[in-house]
């Protein structure tokens, strides 16, 4: 709490990349981000795939995405000029950039 003398006695909380007034995101999409970082920091392979799009089709497509042999996974982190969801790098050069939707 801050009780200046100048200013009205208000709330305030640390600066920070996670402040729901300054970079606003849903609880939803803030948890589901984290939760796939912690998953692939202990994963050694991606791959994402689809099934076809055809009526009665089950099969699946080939990958969409492929990624193996990250060495760190990051979330919000800044290349210039974007900051995805979730990077994959290898010796600190950026593999994969994943933005949740």
């Amino acid at each position: 709490m801050r009780l200046g003398r100048r200013r009205a006695h208000h709330y305030a909380h640390r600066p920070g990349p996670y402040c729901g007034l300054r970079n606003p995101e849903t609880a939803l999409h803030y948890h589901t981000k984290h939760a796939l970082a912690s998953k692939l920091r202990y994963a050694d392979e991606l791959s994402v795939s689809a099934t076809c799009a055809r009526l009665g089709c089950l099969a699946m497509l080939p990958p969409v995405i492929a990624a193996q042999g990250w060495d760190d996974v990051r979330v919000e982190a800044f290349i210039h000029p974007i900051r995805p969801d979730i990077l994959l790098t290898k010796k600190g050069r950026p593999m994969l950039a994943i933005e949740v939707m």
